[in-house]
């Protein structure tokens, strides 16, 4: 079986190897000389027993309401040295959430942040990068992650679209835009922009700050009537749409 950044964060392809005899230790250690960002052990075994639910995957959206965001999270704009204006800006998660929080995630929500898209744009339909004119695109993080957990802090006017379809001719590519890391300079993910006549195959109004399991390996795009901050957090311990579903029951 071939093994990747993707896989090697699959609970179904660890079950799988588990059961032809590969041992934590050896996934590990595979892990520090093959994958291109560091796994601690800790994760690596985190992973190796994630039980399955084998909950269905249908959908583009998964509520999690049974995840409690940080009370002394940081809001984006009052962290030091940044400044938004309507960009995309990636975060450390500790520079907006305290130790603890992120113990908690870890060890009670099996949620493993490796860093934060902070999304800022105006309502005003006049304004540069302004939600309203945001593009349809799709998000491929270094990591090849399908999906992400957003919210939003403060008043959510917007609604998430997505724009599915199995012929790839409906997509004409616009522009592909990288977002590097201002914390260790090498990380980067990237968003490839389209045009499209097709209708939305769905959407989802109002994030708001309900920690919410969304695609991004689909199209999709945003429109929001007034000033909107989200925030997206790109996991470690997940890959697949599926992955995340397995992992994220509980809170579900």
């Amino acid at each position: 079986m071939q093994i990747d950044a993707q896989t090697i964060r699959d609970p179904r392809v660890l079950h799988t190897l588990r059961a032809q005899g590969m041992t934590v230790g050896d996934l590990h250690t595979w892990a520090q000389s093959h994958v291109d960002f560091d796994i601690p052990l800790k994760l690596v075994e985190a992973i190796w027993n994630q039980p399955l639910l084998n909950l269905p995957s249908n959908g583009y959206w998964r509520r999690l309401p049974l995840l409690e965001l940080d009370p002394r999270r940081r809001h984006p704009r009052d962290v030091d040295g940044v400044t938004m204006d309507g960009n995309t800006i990636t975060y450390a998660p500790e520079q907006l959430y305290t130790p603890e929080y992120l113990h908690y995630l870890r060890e009670e929500c099996s949620v493993w942040i490796g860093h934060c898209q902070v999304f800022h744009r105006w309502g005003d339909s006049t304004t540069p990068n302004s939600a309203q004119h945001q593009p349809v695109h799709v998000d491929t993080p270094q990591w090849g992650d399908q999906a992400a957990i957003n919210y939003v802090e403060g008043e959510d006017t917007g609604t998430m679209y997505w724009y599915d379809s199995q012929d790839p001719e409906e997509f004409e590519h616009h522009s592909t835009r990288d977002r590097q890391s201002n914390q260790d300079g090498t990380r980067q993910d990237q968003s490839i922009h389209y045009t499209t006549r097709l209708e939305p195959s769905a959407q989802l109004e109002h994030i708001g700050t309900t920690p919410t399991l969304v695609r991004i390996d689909v199209p999709h795009r945003v429109y929001a009537t007034q000033e909107r901050w989200c925030v997206s957090w790109r996991l470690l311990n997940t890959s697949t749409w599926q992955a995340h579903i397995d992992v994220l029951a509980p809170l579900l």
